[in-house]
């Protein structure tokens, strides 16, 4: 999967400066820890130390795999028919297509 359909581009945007008295117990940070924090915008956002400065952390917001391609490599135990249930509701969810306005449930926006 391209970055764009896997964790996203990297944005420089994320990553930024945070001084030392902005973090609980900042003598026990340690380069990799990660850490929830309030957003500007009162969301919550992940936040991983990347660097430890003399008065301050830069962190990064960016998912640990942003700009990267991703390769899953499965392997296939068994194969069984689909019961009528699951053909229905693959029916139904065909007949359906564009149906909507992308918040299908299904964890992700896309149009059906």
């Amino acid at each position: 999967m391209q970055p764009e359909e896997a964790f996203g581009e990297h944005e420089k945007e994320g990553v930024f400066t945070v001084a030392r008295d902005g973090f609980p117990n900042p003598e026990s940070v340690q380069l990799g820890d990660e850490f929830i924090a309030p957003s500007p915008e009162g969301d919550e956002i992940a936040i991983r130390v990347i660097e430890i400065l003399p008065d301050a952390f830069k962190v990064d917001t960016n998912h640990p795999l942003a700009g990267q391609t991703v390769r899953f490599q499965v392997e296939v135990c068994s194969v069984r028919p689909a019961s009528a249930e699951e053909l229905e509701e693959a029916q139904n969810e065909m007949d359906h297509e564009g149906d909507h306005d992308g918040a299908c449930g299904c964890g992700h926006e896309h149009a059906h």
